[in-house]
């Protein structure tokens, strides 16, 4: 099955300006100015045509598209952050990104005593802390998959900044078959996905 020719155009002006930034050719601060100038011209001003152009970036990079060097994949992954907030920004950008505790629901209470449940802006945070396994954070979102910075803020409720977590990012048609927008993040422990560059 072949692309169509304006999600093409846009997944490739998108893949120009993440190259241009991940090489120094577009300084961070000018990456939004560029955003924008992206989905105006090579987007043609839709919304949708960049997400499903970004969604796309995210999955190639997340799939190992870009695993043979890791640099690139990490500025290819913040790039795509600054990229959509820039053409789609968060509901309330001004606010700090901090977690706040939800109500758990008894079936969940019952089956898993020590999980929380936290609420940031429209995404859904269950932390559960796993013993000697780590922890295990879900990150939810009814519209989209999670920023980059709602991970890592969704990291902050375990209390430890030292944690670090390697994110479980789904397949590209998982979404489209109903399971929603989710991420799971599990602690980097000693033995497991530690030292992997998670």
């Amino acid at each position: 099955m072949r692309a169509p020719e304006h999600f093409a155009y846009a997944f490739s002006g998108l893949e120009v300006l993440l190259a241009d930034f991940g090489t120094g050719g577009i300084p961070e601060g000018d990456l939004r100015r560029e955003a924008f100038r992206w989905m105006r011209e090579d987007a043609r001003g839709s919304l949708a045509m960049c997400k499903a152009a970004i969604f796309a970036m995210r999955h190639e990079a997340a799939s190992g598209g870009l695993a043979a060097n890791s640099e690139t994949a990490r500025a290819t992954v913040r790039g795509l952050g600054v990229v959509e907030r820039a053409v789609d920004p968060p509901e309330n950008p001004h606010s700090p990104l901090v977690p706040t505790p939800a109500r758990a629901p008894e079936a969940l209470k019952r089956r898993a005593p020590d999980a929380r449940i936290f609420r940031l802006g429209k995404a859904q945070i269950l932390a559960e802390p796993g013993g000697a396994a780590g922890w295990h954070i879900s990150v939810s979102h009814p519209e989209r998959f999670p920023y980059f910075e709602e991970l890592m803020a969704a990291c902050g409720v375990t209390g430890d900044a030292d944690k670090r977590f390697a994110a479980l990012i789904p397949a590209a048609k998982a979404s489209s078959e109903g399971s929603g927008f989710l991420v799971h993040l599990v602690e980097a422990v000693a033995g497991g996905t530690e030292g992997s560059g998670a």
